[in-house]
């Protein structure tokens, strides 16, 4: 079985799984898979990453016989990884595989990214955890042999280095891009090249059917006597059944809605939608928008923020539970929720965007903060409740939604705001 070893860095765990997710899902052969978790090797060394190292263990974590590949934690497939094992024989039908093969590319320190290992030849015994913890040779240059076989190109596309990608030139697709600036889960990267590949990597390997769909017929499941099926669990505490009813079935509590409405009556709080309302505008006259719900409204400032833009001519739908003359959220062309999930409390954070799912027909524009508010609640709490990073969130939305587009923004603080469209039920 060949064995595929992925650098691992906990500080970006979500680049390691979407790698390793596009690699199964197109291997039409068993394959293994194993992450360099640098506390678990016969190594210290460390550099930018903890694999920076220990990626040249491969042929002794390999007992030095097989094939066995190394690739960086930021990269994706596009094709069978055995495809490249097959074409290396292929190449090699009448003599020894090289000690290693790589990508030749003009950034020769990308060399080591992405490496074919024929882990039995002599050159790679070298590679022996004391001499990679203490050697001063530049490894990265594969300075510990001079058999080295070739791949061509479209096996490790450098985003941000190499010519973007161009099918007809080529006459091929690319089989794997290497996000080596960093994966395109960060505000920083999110524009580019193939930053849509890799977002629709993680949004797959993130879905799920539902888990009715999935148990309701197994033995774990048991219907109630309202119809609905429910893990077993749910039916050996009565008070836990109630607890999880209730929660299912609303996206606040009491306690909150309360705060929230004592923190409405200042004039100045939930203004943010007036300092967005630019570019809402912006795309309600480029994508023809028609009508808009805006989940979480306060004060209908978007509204008045619009009419100050010159859009006028379409239909508006405020929902927010502090002012229940609004109605019930309903769905529109355009799904607006701004400012608002950070305020979520983080046990109705699911529910949240599981409503948002089921009102975006078309599109939606969420923004996000991702610090602390200038107001807190009246028992102390600062009014975001959720205070975190864009790679934070994002997994998580992303499994309600395919992020469309994703940008920074510094309006009243460091957030980001997206563009999304609802993964279907």
């Amino acid at each position: 079985m060949l064995k595929i070893f992925i650098g691992y860095d906990p500080r970006q765990a979500i680049s390691y799984n979407v790698c390793q997710h596009s690699i199964l899902i197109r291997a039409t052969k068993p394959v293994a898979i194993i992450p360099l978790v640098i506390e678990t090797l016969p190594i210290k060394r460390q550099g930018l990453t903890p694999f920076t190292w220990s990626r040249f263990l491969v042929p002794y974590l390999s007992d030095f016989k097989g094939t066995s590949i190394f690739l960086d934690a930021d990269i994706i497939l596009q094709s069978d990884i055995n495809e490249l094992i097959e074409l290396i024989n292929n190449s090699y039908t009448d003599k020894e595989m090289p000690a290693v093969s790589v990508v030749k590319s003009s950034q020769k320190f990308e060399w080591a990214s992405v490496m074919v290992f024929n882990c039995s030849h002599k050159d790679n015994n070298i590679l022996t955890p004391d001499y990679i913890d203490n050697t001063k040779e530049n490894l990265h240059k594969i300075s510990w042999t001079e058999n080295i076989g070739e791949i061509p190109g479209l096996w490790n596309h450098l985003v941000g280095y190499d010519k973007e990608w161009n099918f007809e030139l080529y006459k091929s697709d690319v089989k794997l891009i290497h996000y080596t600036q960093g994966v395109p889960a960060w505000v920083e990267t999110s524009d580019c090249e193939f930053s849509e590949e890799w977002k629709k990597e993680l949004n797959y390997m993130n879905s799920s059917i539902g888990w009715v769909d999935l148990m309701g017929k197994s033995v774990h499941a048991t219907k109630l006597t309202d119809g609905s099926i429910v893990p077993k669990y749910k039916i050996n505490n009565s008070k836990q059944v109630v607890k999880n009813i209730e929660i299912n079935n609303k996206t606040y509590s009491n306690q909150y809605l309360e705060a929230q409405t004592e923190l409405h009556k200042n004039d100045n709080y939930g203004v943010a939608s007036l300092s967005f309302a630019p570019i809402v505008a912006e795309f309600m006259r480029n994508l023809n928008i028609k009508s808009i719900a805006d989940y979480g409204a306060g004060k209908k400032r978007l509204l008045i923020g619009l009419e100050k833009e010159g859009v006028s001519n379409f239909q508006y739908y405020p929902y927010d539970p502090v002012f229940p003359e609004y109605g019930p959220p309903v769905s529109a062309d355009l799904v607006c929720c701004i400012d608002v999930l950070e305020h979520i409390e983080p046990e109705y954070l699911d529910n949240v965007l599981s409503e948002l799912q089921s009102i975006i027909c078309n599109i939606g524009f969420f923004t996000i903060h991702m610090g602390p508010a200038g107001k807190v609640l009246s028992d102390g709490r600062n009014a975001h409740l959720i205070q975190q990073p864009t790679s934070w969130w994002l997994p998580i939305l992303c499994r309600y939604f395919n992020v469309m587009h994703l940008a920074s923004h510094n309006m009243h603080g460091k957030g980001f705001w997206l563009l999304v469209e609802s993964i279907k039920k």
